[in-house]
């Protein structure tokens, strides 16, 4: 027998219980026309079950308003939406029809569905509610496709979640953009998955924020593409706690911009792993400002690799502390450098 249902009136529609649209096989629920869904309450888009809805053709769902998505639809029955009908969704349905719930509610499978475009305009606080199971859902390209809004919304937890393959998907515009609350929580494994360039685009309020656990577990590539302003947004606490392989991997730019507080942050582990290189290029200022107790712990290689302007600006403290075999392992040059006050600390030894 015939079904009467696409030959009922958008009065009669309205008129329904929503017993009686619970009560719609799904090859009626098939049969209702645009017209019908665009009338139809709140209230009896709630009764539609769960097969009945995934009877739905797309263009029965797209004449649906905001309103009707959003406040008809419990978070149960967009759950239900095949991957088929969220892609249907229009642009307006999908950023003012789902709501926060909505989008949380939204299966792993419905995330990944999701078209670039589609991902593109999700608002930020709806990001901020996925939960981390939808986070991780994405693909590469789905996240190269948010925003700086979108990415700086995301929330310590789902950061946190990102797998180390879309950390390193993300482009330097988006690492830019996350949290520096987000970037404290990261874990080590995922910092060291970024590549030098991706770490390189880092702000130094991002470098601020890295615990000294992060900077400490900086591959030496890493370390070596950082920018002076970036080394220099570490502080010395995390200055103190790179390891001495980090150290030895600053080049010759980002040393001699090392300032005096870097310097005197310096253990002294970490002065006896400077290259000869490195201390060839240090700075009278930066030379000066190395505590006595890091200087003594120079090796004579490291020594003579100290230029004669430099050597002539140390302290008397810093030429006392030197030891016998030091003094020794002064080249010629260097000594005739030392002023008479030097020269007296010298005769200490």
């Amino acid at each position: 027998m015939p079904s009467i249902v696409p030959g009922l009136t958008t009065d009669q529609i309205i008129s329904l219980q929503p017993n009686q649209i619970a009560l719609l096989t799904t090859a009626e629920i098939a049969l209702l026309t645009t017209t019908h869904m665009s009338v139809l309450s709140t209230l009896q888009l709630a009764a539609i079950g769960t097969t009945q809805l995934r009877a739905l053709s797309t263009q029965n769902l797209q004449a649906l308003s905001t309103e009707q998505i959003g406040y008809g639809f419990t978070t149960r029955q967009i759950q239900a939406l095949t991957t088929g009908q969220m892609l249907s969704l229009t642009t307006d349905q999908l950023v003012h029809g789902l709501t926060t719930d909505q989008f949380a509610a939204l299966a792993t499978a419905q995330v990944a569905a999701l078209t670039t475009a589609q991902v593109a305009l999700i608002e930020a606080d709806d990001i901020a509610a996925l939960q981390t199971r939808q986070v991780v859902a994405l693909n590469t390209a789905q996240l190269r496709a948010l925003g700086a809004a979108q990415i700086a919304a995301l929330t310590s937890g789902q950061t946190i979640a990102l797998q180390t393959r879309q950390l390193a998907a993300l482009t330097n515009g988006q690492l830019a953009s996350i949290d520096t609350d987000d970037i404290a929580a990261l874990t080590t494994q995922q910092l060291v998955s970024l590549g030098t360039a991706a770490l390189g685009a880092l702000t130094t309020d991002q470098m601020a924020a890295l615990r000294t656990a992060q900077s400490s577990s900086l591959s030496t590539a890493q370390i070596g593409a950082l920018g002076s302003d970036q080394l220099a947004a570490l502080g010395t606490a995390g200055f103190a706690a790179l390891k001495t392989a980090q150290i030895a991997a600053l080049t010759t730019r980002q040393f001699t911009a090392l300032d005096t507080d870097q310097i005197v942050a310096l253990t002294t582990a970490q002065t006896a792993a400077l290259t000869t290189l490195q201390l060839s290029q240090m700075s009278s200022a930066q030379l000066a400002a190395m505590e006595t107790q890091d200087f003594a712990a120079l090796k004579s290689q490291q020594l003579n690799a100290l230029g004669t302007a430099t050597t002539s600006v140390l302290s008397t403290d810093q030429i006392a502390a030197l030891t016998t075999a030091q003094v020794a392992s002064l080249r010629s040059n260097q000594l005739r450098a030392l002023s008479t006050d030097q020269i007296v600390a010298l005769s200490t030894q």
